[in-house]
């Protein structure tokens, strides 16, 4: 039985899709409500504890090699968007 990737809680869990892509629903990992939300939500602490928890638990599932591209694309993303938020791209 999978625990929330976030707060490890066993209440029945959602399996939020993350990290968003074209292909949507391609890559999913087990969130409870509250988490869920927190993620919908955009916020920091649980975007943070998905980037670090996610690759652990498709590795576990087996499915690392099939969510890797989306989760690195997410990754490259968001290095891209904080360069240009703090003046490193494009000023």
């Amino acid at each position: 039985m999978d625990a929330c990737l976030i707060c490890f809680s066993y209440v029945p869990l959602h399996r939020h899709h993350w990290p968003r892509t074209r292909r949507y629903g391609s890559a999913t990992v087990p969130l409870c409500p509250v988490c869920h939300t927190k993620a919908h939500a955009a916020d920091p602490q649980t975007i943070q504890a998905l980037i670090e928890r996610a690759p652990d638990y498709w590795r576990a599932q087996g499915t690392w090699e099939a969510n890797r591209a989306d989760y690195e694309r997410f990754l490259d993303r968001r290095r891209y968007y904080e360069q240009c938020r703090t003046g490193g791209i494009g000023s």
